[in-house]
């Protein structure tokens, strides 16, 4: 059976969520970091928006404090224009943290959110995140 490029630009993007998950699971710093573009505008839930260098710095601290990570996600709805895909998901985690050397907090987090990628040189980067909802429970 022949997939059509829909298909086949679906599963590249769902291999590489796999991919993040697990390099976050595994603290592999660099392989989740390269999932995001140089040009990257992440906007957060308060409105706050940060690039590519702030991310790095942010990350670095939060791996340095986590303990475990399980994430999932749904894809609501996306689109597909040339070598741009765009699509709404709401993501789920249920993080722990270290927190005072000693104990440790733990939380779950479901956020929707926009993600812009862009495919250059083959590869698909995520160029633009908008948060649109936050729940802390």
């Amino acid at each position: 059976m022949i997939k059509t490029d829909t298909e086949n630009t679906l599963n590249e993007i769902d291999k590489i969520h796999l991919l993040s998950s697990e390099a976050i699971e595994q603290k592999q710093f660099d392989d989740y970091i390269n999932i995001f573009s140089e040009k990257l505008t992440y906007k957060q839930f308060n409105g706050k928006i940060i690039d590519k260098k702030q991310l790095t710095k942010d990350t670095i601290v939060y791996f340095s404090r986590l303990k475990t990570l399980k994430s999932k996600y749904e894809r609501k709805n996306y689109s597909i224009e040339g070598n741009r895909f765009t699509e709404n998901l709401i993501q789920q985690a249920t993080v722990s943290i270290t927190v005072f050397f000693f104990f440790t907090k733990k939380w779950t987090i479901e956020r929707e959110g926009t993600y812009e990628w862009n495919k250059t040189e083959g590869n698909w980067k995520i160029e633009k995140v908008e948060i649109l909802k936050e729940k802390v429970y």
